[in-house]
């Protein structure tokens, strides 16, 4: 029992895992493509 339980944790852990890393490549492309507009904007007024 003791050792079904270990290996569901560590399954639960892995999905937590790969689903965390889905929702930050996520997170960064959604934060890329409001910053990078607002810094070729920038860098236009610069010069």
């Amino acid at each position: 029992m003791f050792q079904y339980q270990v290996i569901n944790i560590r399954m639960i852990s892995e999905k937590l895992s790969n689903g965390y890393m889905i929702l930050n490549i996520l997170l960064v492309e959604v934060i890329g493509s409001i910053l990078t507009p607002k810094i070729q904007i920038a860098d236009i007024q610069k010069m």
